[in-house]
């Protein structure tokens, strides 16, 4: 028999029962496939929300997908959209729904873009890597015949359809025989050992599918400040507001509230942030918190992705590039947004569609950080909720040589435009900044490698402990590279390596012209990648743009500074600036390439 996960008596108790077909499909994989086939039922993926999924060491991933719908009610359109029919038969005014097709391959395009480690970047040097994961889908009410009269009739012609359709394997309640399932399995290549699939695959996909739960002892003793204090307490029907000076440990209270309020209600908590790294720091402070939970009750996502994902899970179609969404029938007892600064009016109203009744909701922000220069309402963040804010004035980061960098900056910078935010120092008189300045005309490698080497070689600073940042990646690309080829280091970051984006550079031209668009499209989605898996604690030295490494902090950090700017954008802005040098704990190394702006500020303030 298979190793389900949960096991069936415990699905037994689920207070959402599984449905007919479900209910179905899991006694046959339980009896039919023997126990080197691990099943798991409605896995924790972070949001993505897949019905079954086969795992087998050596072998490779099964995703399939549970329909117990009658074909009978849905009708293909001429382009092949899923549609509801009503009473005339007509395509005209009909709710289109989400092909389950369409919506599996999204779970697998997910596990390859977001979920797992290092299988973008195998997949990106050999195609071959596609073949790991492959998909299903099972109509529980409908026979194979039936499934494939519905999806192909008309269709006979269009052979690149066919092929597409191809790829996937469609199930009817004809189909779970033993025999027939066996052939399935074979031609997927799952009774067989896959080169491919090793044995660092196979043990991410099984984290992934299968989280530990943490215990107390994981914890760390935390002493929180009376300003935490008054944050950290999980109430229902409450809606706050907080907002807190660089190092003051809003994410902190951020992981304490949100445990709270786990507890509180027993129930699943949705933290949303905007940068898409962000979620990871997030999940290292939930981390440290000392009591006994489970990590699926903790959805941590960038805000277009939980759009995304809910719209998938519920079989819904993204109606335009808004985020159009509609809630469904899930909804939280506690939502928490963290930089709210980044989020657009109609997000806010979006995200709270999904709050339950006298639920929770909890935004973090600081205006300071408006990096995407969005709308302010009276000089802070717009958040729909009333009243004042709760303020944080502490600092327990950020070293009083930082601090009066940040505070000269915010007096020359952003007199009349913000606040101003007094920033009360908690560290010690006695932690010292190594704060230094260089300015450069041109993009020198060279020299800035032998500015970092001379850093951590003098200063006897670790690896571990450095970050580069920039507003763009191209000189990031330089630096990373370098560092790799010449110092013989290990790197982390948040963007696509020069070898990788000139492999994707390569695959996008053809007969010598680059498509610019394509390029474009696959890059992002190794950002996205990268972005999602990156942690803080690798031991080796990061580099990431300063949107992406906005809400973490670094002990020593290269800040460059470019001179970039076009007659449509002007990419280095005073908040980009300001948030950089807040993420900064101890040593900061600015590198001017030629921006003039801040070349005064800067020289005259260190020089002091």
């Amino acid at each position: 028999m298979a190793k389900i996960f949960p096991t069936l008596d415990q699905i037994e108790l689920f207070k959402v029962k599984p449905t007919d077909g479900e209910w179905k499909l899991l006694h046959f994989l339980n009896s039919t496939l023997d126990d080197t086939y691990e099943v798991y039922f409605q896995p924790f993926l972070n949001g993505d929300n897949p019905d079954i999924i086969i795992l087998r060491e050596h072998s490779g991933v099964m995703i399939i997908e549970v329909k117990d719908w009658n074909l009978d009610s849905y009708l293909l359109s001429p382009d092949r959209n899923w549609q509801l029919k009503n009473t005339d038969n007509n395509f005209n005014n009909k709710q289109i729904v989400k092909s389950p097709i369409q919506q599996v391959l999204e779970y697998k395009e997910n596990l390859y873009n977001l979920h797992i480690e290092t299988l973008l970047e195998r997949r990106i040097k050999n195609p071959k890597f596609l073949s790991i994961v492959t998909c299903a889908v099972y109509f529980h009410r409908a026979s194979k015949k039936e499934i494939d009269s519905f999806l192909t009739d008309g269709y006979e012609e269009k052979e690149g359809y066919l092929k597409f359709l191809s790829h996937f394997d469609l199930l009817g309640y004809d189909s779970l025989t033993n025999n027939n399932f066996k052939k399935i399995i074979s031609k997927r290549w799952l009774d067989k050992k896959s080169f491919l699939f090793d044995e660092q695959l196979y043990k991410s996909f099984k984290r992934h599918l299968k989280p530990p739960a943490h215990i107390v002892e994981q914890g760390k003793v935390i002493t929180y400040s009376d300003e935490q204090l008054r944050i950290i307490e999980s109430k229902a029907d409450s809606h706050q507001k907080v907002k807190g000076v660089a190092g003051s440990g809003k994410t902190l209270a951020l992981a304490k509230r949100a445990v709270n309020a786990h507890l509180r209600h027993k129930g699943e908590v949705l933290i949303l942030t905007f940068n898409i790294s962000l979620r990871n720091y997030i999940h290292d402070r939930i981390s440290e918190v000392r009591e006994n939970f489970e990590w699926k009750n903790f959805t941590i996502l960038h805000y277009h992705h939980f759009i995304k994902v809910h719209n998938n899970n519920i079989n819904f179609l993204k109606i335009d590039e808004n985020q159009t969404t509609i809630p469904g029938e899930k909804s939280y007892q506690t939502i928490i947004i963290d930089e709210v600064q980044d989020y657009q009016k109609d997000w806010i109203s979006n995200v709270k569609k999904f709050l339950a009744k006298d639920g929770e909701f909890v935004v973090f922000g600081d205006e300071k950080q408006n990096i995407y220069q969005r709308t302010l309402e009276e000089k802070k963040p717009y958040t729909s909720i009333k009243g004042q804010w709760n303020f944080l004035k502490k600092s327990f980061r950020v070293t009083t040589e930082i601090a009066n960098l940040a505070t000269k900056f915010q007096k020359t910078f952003f007199t009349g435009k913000y606040d101003y935010d007094e920033i009360i120092v908690q560290r010690s008189l006695f932690d010292i900044s190594l704060i230094k300045y260089h300015y450069l005309e041109t993009a020198d490698i060279a020299l800035i490698m032998q500015i970092y080497n001379s850093l951590i070689t003098e200063e006897v600073v670790h690896d571990n402990d450095v970050c580069f940042q920039s507003s763009r990646v191209e000189v990031l690309r330089l630096i990373d590279k370098d560092i790799r080829d010449r110092l013989h280091k290990k790197t982390n970051t948040m963007f696509e390596t020069l070898e990788v984006y000139e492999k994707l550079k390569a695959d996008s031209t053809k007969h010598g012209k680059t498509d610019d668009e394509k390029l474009k499209r696959e890059v992002e989605i190794v950002r996205r990648n990268k972005k999602f898996n990156f942690w803080m604690n690798s031991g080796t030295t990061k580099l990431s743009t300063i949107h992406s490494f906005k809400g973490w902090e670094i002990s020593t950090l290269f800040l460059i500074l470019e001179n970039e700017s076009d007659e449509e954008h002007q990419f280095t802005t005073d908040e980009l600036i300001y948030t950089a040098i807040t993420r900064c704990k101890e040593n900061l190394i600015i590198i001017n390439i030629g921006n003039r702006r801040y070349d005064d500020f800067f020289k005259q303030t260190i020089k002091n």
